[in-house]
């Protein structure tokens, strides 16, 4: 059986989101309702099966032209080898709301088999989910209407990164809650507060291949507009989530060069991504397959190997 073939059962439910009605709710009641879907939507799926889902075709693409892409689309850091990339370390439970019942299970299922098919834990059905997909008409206007209040939406969140989320047109806004541990998962305890606090952890001290802390993903919220996902499917909508929910991503960095769903609501009508793509199943597999603490550069330089690998699996099953 082919890889193409083995999404036969999500295939047929490629239900599209201008089928379905346009049902708006406010963002602060929406990640309420987030909440609320553990014991809906989200209970109400069948544990995900990585066998149910494809990627499409094989790479072509240079090793150089793979490592190039996968810095240009990774969220930017301040030090590429003195910080690890925010991952999730608890299992994904991830919600939609802002559309009916039975377009938010199609999508979250696949949502949970892209998580699984990556290499990241999946908690059981009826979880509380630490990832919510909302659909609002405006997100900008959503976020601008709420940015000054005191709100859990925001949480960890400084004041730039609400007002660059604030200025930000869309028509997707995603943003993560983070935390910084010690590389065993213990949290960062601080010293005396003098002139500058004073970092004592109680883990294995940092080397060239490990780092004594790690950056853990707490929670991911993705906004979608609307209007802008009109006649999408939902599994180009859930592939694109996956992709700024699992992983601190940047759409802006896509080039062009190189197959991503990042490029869903860039690219022109007719040519968007159908569905992940090998870069993209590879960057996710890159990201959670080392151990916790690997310095960001390596992580990285191992993207092209997981392509690669990722490449030869759709190869193979393609001759099947």
């Amino acid at each position: 059986m082919t890889v193409r073939r083995r999404l036969a059962m999500v295939s047929d439910q490629r239900s599209r989101i201008d089928a379905i009605g346009r049902r708006s709710i406010g963002l602060a009641l929406a990640v309420v309702a987030a909440c609320a879907l553990a014991s809906s939507a989200v209970a109400q799926n069948a544990p995900a099966k990585p066998g149910d889902i494809v990627v499409t075709g094989r790479t072509e693409n240079s090793g150089k032209q793979i490592d190039k892409e996968a810095r240009k689309i990774t969220a930017p850091m301040s030090d590429l080898y003195g910080e690890s990339l925010a991952r999730f370390a608890s299992p994904v439970c991830p919600a939609a709301v802002g559309v009916p019942p039975d377009f938010a299970r199609t999508l979250i299922n696949r949502l949970r088999q892209d998580a699984e098919l990556a290499g990241v834990e999946v908690a059981k059905p009826g979880c509380k989910p630490n990832i919510a997909v909302i659909f609002v008409e405006n997100g900008q206007e959503e976020i601008r209407a709420i940015r000054n209040k005191q709100t859990a939406l925001f949480a960890g969140l400084s004041r730039g990164d609400i007002g660059r989320l604030a200025n930000d047109p869309g028509p997707v806004h995603a943003w993560t809650r983070t935390e910084r541990k010690g590389v065993d998962g213990q949290p960062l305890e601080f010293g005396p507060l003098d002139d500058a606090p004073a970092l004592s952890v109680s883990a294995s001290s940092s080397s060239l291949i490990m780092l004594s802390t790690r950056l853990d993903v707490d929670s991911a919220v993705v906004v979608i507009d609307l209007p802008a996902a009109s006649g999408m499917t939902t599994n180009q909508l859930a592939d694109y989530a996956a992709m700024r929910a699992l992983a601190r991503t940047d759409p802006k960095g896509v080039s062009g060069k190189v197959g991503t769903i990042l490029a869903l609501f860039d690219a022109p009508a007719g040519k968007q991504p159908a569905e992940m793509t090998t870069f993209d199943l590879g960057y996710l597999r890159a990201l959670y397959k080392p151990l916790a603490g690997q310095p960001a550069y390596m992580t990285l330089g191992g993207l092209t190997d997981a392509v690669r690998s990722v490449s030869t699996v759709t190869a193979s099953a393609d001759k099947h």
